[in-house]
């Protein structure tokens, strides 16, 4: 697949982790509690997931607790691999992070699967999936 078929907007439809380590644990991130959206572009993506019953808490302690994850970047794909150079991100740790991901794209589905490995920010050992499906 070249870049070109992966151009479009995609509307976020579940967000999968599955953690084998520290403890075996899955969260799940599905609509309407959780909205997004993906663009692709040229090689650029950005990215936009968003809690809808958000807390007014003006001092949040973590990514989650502040219900709102963004990024955006470029892309390139190598065979089964999608790279996604994080340029820009809400999350201060994530500008400059390149994320590997296997992707696959049927029928108007985009799959993106992520190998999680521990690292000094988080020990966590898993997989993650998201599903986005191509608006038309």
């Amino acid at each position: 697949m070249k870049a070109a078929d992966l151009e479009g907007a995609y509307e976020f439809v579940s967000d999968t982790i599955t953690l084998s380590k520290p403890k075996a644990v899955t969260e799940r991130r599905v609509p309407p509690d959780w909205i997004g959206m993906w663009i692709f572009k040229d090689g650029r993506f950005s990215q936009t997931l968003m809690k809808q019953g958000r807390s007014w808490n003006p001092f949040p302690t973590n990514q989650d607790e502040l219900g709102y994850q963004a990024s955006a970047g470029t892309y390139k794909i190598d065979g089964p691999h999608l790279y996604l150079k994080h340029e820009f991100s809400l999350n201060p740790r994530g500008v400059s992070q390149l994320t590997v991901v296997e992707y696959e794209l049927a029928s108007g589905t985009l799959t993106l699967t992520a190998k999680m490995s521990p690292r000094l920010e988080d020990l966590s050992e898993g997989e993650q999936v998201i599903v986005l499906r191509k608006v038309k």
